[in-house]
């Protein structure tokens, strides 16, 4: 892959504009830019094949090293801190319109453990099953079989209970684990995808979970140690931030009012307390 193909899936895989519900890439040796937090577009399941990836999923480290398998929901927060020289992966993307579509037929069985383990390191039989199986669906996804789809859910299902078996062997409590706070979270986190730019207040999310504001903080704190206005908050900075350096000809003023700020004054304040400089000035030096 030449670096300009490199340039252009890099920009596609970052804005959601693959062409494909599905992409297997092999031998993947490049990333995002470093110390930067970005909103993932896809599912992202990938296996280390050599050297290591280190970085952050939903704000806690992640190290991601040859023997691995990755599992990374959609919308959520990653960032890449450092990549060996001898980095090289084999990664699926799955857009997120497919992604449901396999939540809704339950082929992906307890996928949540991605929230609490994204990585798995695997023994050598796992890795070289999940190998052969993430080649084939990257196959699959290119071929017009007439039972494609089908053969595609079946993978993904074995893939899904190699995770599980490998917990189980582990822990065989961790999928039980703060289930249903976990449940919580995630529900919580679907709502702020969709409601960012409506509220940022506590209450709206407390309301629609049907929970007491304060109950509600509180659990969201105790699941994931960090507090549920945090979660609110980044969210939107990481959406401005995207915004600053992508969408160039938008004003400041135009992001805020995007972001549903009703003035460009409490948006540089909230930016400011997250990011320690202004919007005008967070663009200006990158």
């Amino acid at each position: 892959m030449t670096d300009e193909e490199k340039d252009i899936l890099y920009e596609k895989v970052m804005k959601g504009n693959l062409d494909k519900d599905i992409l297997m890439i092999e031998d993947i040796i490049f990333m995002p830019p470093m110390n930067v937090e970005y909103h993932s577009q896809y599912f992202y399941c990938g296996l280390c094949k050599s050297g290591r990836s280190l970085g952050q999923y939903d704000y806690h480290d992640t190290d991601f090293k040859a023997g691995d398998i990755c599992w990374l929901l959609p919308d959520h927060v990653q960032s890449h801190n450092y990549v060996s020289p001898d980095y090289s992966a084999l990664s699926v993307f799955i857009k997120k319109s497919y992604f449901n579509k396999l939540l809704e037929k339950g082929v992906l069985g307890k996928y949540r453990y991605a929230f609490t383990t994204p990585i798995i390191h695997l023994n050598s039989e796992q890795f070289e099953l999940s190998l052969s199986i993430l080649r084939l669906l990257g196959l699959l996804a290119d071929s017009s079989l007439s039972k494609r789809e089908m053969l595609i859910d079946s993978l993904c299902q074995i893939i899904s209970s190699i995770g599980e078996n490998y917990l189980e062997l582990n822990d065989n409590n961790l999928l039980k684990k703060k289930k249903l706070n976990e449940d919580l979270f995630e529900h919580f986190y679907t709502e702020i995808v969709k409601h960012y730019r409506e509220s940022r207040e506590i209450s709206f999310y407390a309301k629609i979970l049907c929970l007491t504001p304060k109950y509600f903080a509180t659990i969201i704190k105790k699941t994931t140690g960090i507090e549920a206005k945090d979660w609110i908050n980044r969210y939107v900075i990481i959406e401005a931030k995207w915004l600053l350096l992508h969408e160039r000809q938008k004003s400041v003023q135009q992001i805020a009012d995007y972001l549903g700020f009703t003035e460009q004054a409490s948006f540089s304040r909230l930016f400011k307390t997250y990011e320690g400089i202004t919007p005008t000035d967070f663009r200006n030096n990158n």
